[in-house]
């Protein structure tokens, strides 16, 4: 009788080690997750989520990014293994290697009940079956997507409010505060510095297939605020482009970025490419990055724009960089870079 019980016992003890993740929560799926507190999501979906939120799980690296921020990924159970691709992440939060990484695409439903992640924060637009699947399994599922600064702002409030600590409320408010603040004073500086011809820019992820993000992302923002042109045409989209070699000859943009280190190089050392004006004058960087680039979906990406404008008005502004890099990553990330590790991330990373 009792080895009948155990055999029977058996697939219920197993299941409970699999929803014993990083965070040590197993996902509620008798309909207790349910009952909580209602958020409103970026897609204006109402999402219930627990009271207290001590495991969850990220699926974009745009929102890993708030995550790191908001809470240094104390109750993070599964994140997007792209987040990796930046070298600070691992070292920032060793943690992360008790905790599941995600792929791009194609993530098993299976993989975020495993990490016992009480609510999901991802871009549903990416992850629709998934979105659906999670709901049916009763974890609360928030997305968390978001195309420019005001977005951006939302999005760490939502965030915020979601964990529901003091805490994080107090940092998405000295958080937005900052945005506004930075874009005030880019706006102020681009206004006595016109340029009297159009600048015009374009940002790739790599130099390997050229997919060029669209306009109507934060790539569109940052280039509006700083007084230049984002060169894509996409019409009105969000969607990304690959590029051929011809048609970026065709741009010929005057500023060539690039999301992923390592990337400016490649294509400096494109013989089909050397005719572009960014790269005969010099124009071709690699962005910036520590959790996740400046240039794309992320908080890190205010810092994009006093960035962008330091290289374009080099020796013009009023403000030191090096300074509000570092002050911003001891306030907001609670990391304190060096001022050699600061040159190097803004300026050595692109010789």
């Amino acid at each position: 009788m009792e080895k009948r019980i155990m055999v029977r016992l058996m697939p219920l003890i197993l299941a409970a080690a699999l929803l014993a993740g990083c965070g040590q929560t197993a996902v509620q799926t008798d309909g207790t997750a349910a009952r909580g507190r209602t958020v409103v999501d970026m897609q204006g979906t109402e999402v219930t989520v627990p009271e207290v939120i001590e495991n969850y799980a990220v699926a974009w690296a745009g929102d890993f990014d708030i995550a790191a921020m908001m809470d240094g990924c104390e109750h993070i159970s599964a994140y997007p293994d792209t987040s990796l691709r930046f070298e600070k992440v691992m070292e920032v939060y060793p943690q992360l290697a008790d905790c599941i990484a995600l792929p791009k695409e194609n993530i098993a439903v299976e993989s975020i009940l495993e990490s016992g992640a009480q609510v999901v924060f991802l871009r549903q637009s990416d992850y629709p079956d998934l979105t659906r699947e999670l709901r049916a399994a009763n974890v609360p599922v928030v997305d968390l997507n978001f195309e420019n600064y005001e977005e951006l702002k939302h999005a760490v409030e939502l965030f915020a409010e979601v964990l529901n600590t003091q805490e994080a409320r107090d940092k998405a408010a000295l958080y937005t505060a900052y945005v506004d603040d930075t874009i005030a004073q880019v706006q102020e500086f681009v206004k006595f510095h016109p340029s009297d011809e159009e600048i015009t820019v374009l940002n790739f992820r790599d130099a390997v297939d050229f997919t060029a993000y669209s306009k109507d992302r934060l790539v569109g923002s940052w280039a509006e605020l700083c007084g230049i042109t984002y060169a894509l045409d996409t019409g009105n989209s969000t969607s990304n482009i690959t590029l051929t070699q011809e048609q970026i000859l065709e741009y010929d943009p005057d500023y060539i970025f690039f999301t992923f280190p390592g990337n400016a190089e490649k294509l400096l050392a494109n013989e089909r490419l050397q005719s572009l004006t960014a790269v005969q004058q010099g124009h071709v960087y690699d962005v910036p990055a520590v959790i996740n680039s400046f240039a794309v979906n992320g908080t890190e990406a205010v810092l994009q724009m006093k960035w962008a404008i330091s290289l374009i008005w080099e020796g013009q502004t009023t403000f030191d960089l090096n300074v509000d890099i570092r002050d911003f990553y001891r306030t907001f990330f609670d990391l304190e870079l060096s001022e050699e590790e600061t040159a190097r991330i803004l300026y050595e990373v692109n010789g």
